[in-house]
């Protein structure tokens, strides 16, 4: 299965991941009643598929205990991120599941998530949707940073949307964003392009709109959008709705993996099948774009953030991974253009050793004057002794003629 660089990380990752929401069970969202052998299956299935990036969040019912009762077994298979800031409330026949932004209770969501997944570490830590409000005050980014040092997380990131991305992404200090996105929900494609030139690996959840109704979950007056914007003319042969919004979100260059919940094996393969098909063909990758915007369906404009961003402090050094206890990583990705630029500076501002020229070429100017001198010198004296010379001989000249 492709990999991608996943931003500035240095991890590849599959650019199908899997979004373990759909075996939260059902106390949390209404969420569908799942078996504990459902859950070891579809688990399994997703890292015999190739799929090495996993996806939850401390406020995901079962799933964090699931994943760690059946793959923890595989941690070595796969990345593994998580959220936080949520709590459970028991309402008796339910969950619900609040945010509280403080200190404290992150720290509860890491350790807890940890033990539930049985593991030392996650790959990927995140804010579960806070706003730019409530992650200023409770300093959020110091408590991801604060773990990120500590080893129970080895890269920090978001989970957010417009408009808080407009101030999230000039921050820097996020590693990932986990962004909604599809053909069908184009609002954020701006944003992701923005999200990726940052240097930021890209998550994107909703790739598959859930769903073609019937076959999946989504509902119908989302997908009335691919009718309208006449989709259906561009599908390739046995190609079915599904697998090809899903083929549209990974053909958008910022985009890294896309996570896909599911807990049918069946529908599980077709992702598969349709991440092997690979990104459209430029032309009707263009010409579907073009047609979702004529049926209104188009991206919006990533406004300047409202606060000035401070460049973030240099975090101390993160404890090294353990390497039985993650996958290999990868070189990291290559720089972005503007890291290019940025690299770039230092060498034009080199106007001061410009400036030293001057002194040392009238240096080696006044050496040279002062060696000449005793050369030019030393001419006369040279001449001197040749006349001499001359003279004696023109003297002893006439005595050899009165010997003749």
């Amino acid at each position: 299965m492709e990999k991608r660089a996943f931003g500035r990380t240095g991890l590849q990752v599959t650019v199908l991941g899997h979004g373990a929401m759909e075996i939260r069970g059902p106390r949390v969202w209404n969420g569908r009643p799942v078996t504990d052998d459902e859950a070891q299956r579809i688990l399994n299935a997703v890292l015999d598929a190739g799929i090495n990036f996993i996806d939850t969040s401390y406020d995901y019912g079962l799933s964090e205990e699931y994943i760690g009762k059946f793959i923890s077994h595989r941690r070595g298979e796969y990345f593994l991120a998580t959220k936080c800031g949520c709590t459970f409330v028991n309402k008796g026949d339910h969950d619900e599941t609040p945010h509280v932004w403080t200190r404290e209770n992150l720290l509860h969501n890491i350790e807890t998530s940890l033990r539930r997944m049985n593991t030392d570490h996650v790959d990927l830590w995140q804010l579960h949707n806070p706003t730019v409000e409530e992650a200023r005050a409770g300093d959020l980014v110091a408590v991801l940073q604060e773990v990120k040092r500590s080893g129970k997380a080895l890269h920090i990131g978001i989970s957010s949307t417009l408009p808080p991305l407009a101030d999230y992404i000039p921050m820097g200090v996020f590693e990932s964003f986990q962004i909604p996105y599809s053909g069908l929900e184009r609002k954020h494609e701006e944003a992701i392009a923005m999200a990726s030139r940052s240097g930021a690996g890209v998550i994107v959840r909703g790739g598959v709109a859930r769903g073609e109704p019937g076959a999946g979950l989504g509902t119908a007056d989302r997908w009335d959008i691919f009718a309208k914007a006449r989709l259906a003319d561009l599908l390739a042969p046995g190609e079915d709705r599904t697998g090809f919004l899903l083929r549209f979100t990974i053909s958008h260059p910022g985009v890294h993996t896309v996570i896909v919940g599911t807990k049918n094996p069946d529908h599980l393969a077709g992702n598969v099948k349709a991440i092997q098909a690979g990104r459209l063909p430029p032309d009707v990758y263009e010409e579907a774009k073009r047609r979702l915007t004529q049926a209104g369906e188009k991206p919006e404009q990533v406004a300047r953030p409202q606060a000035e961003h401070k460049p973030p402090a240099t975090p101390a050094p993160t404890v090294a991974p353990k390497p039985a206890a993650a996958p290999a990583t990868s070189a990291p990705a290559r720089p972005t253009a503007g890291a290019k630029k940025a690299a770039r500076k230092p060498v034009a501002k080199k106007k001061p050793a410009a400036k030293k020229k001057p002194v040392a070429a009238k240096k080696t100017a006044a050496k040279k004057k002062v060696a000449k001198k005793p050369l030019a010198k030393k001419k006369p004296v040279a001449a001197k002794k040749t006349a001499v010379k001359k003279k004696a001989a023109a003297k002893k000249r006439p005595a050899a003629k009165k010997r003749k």
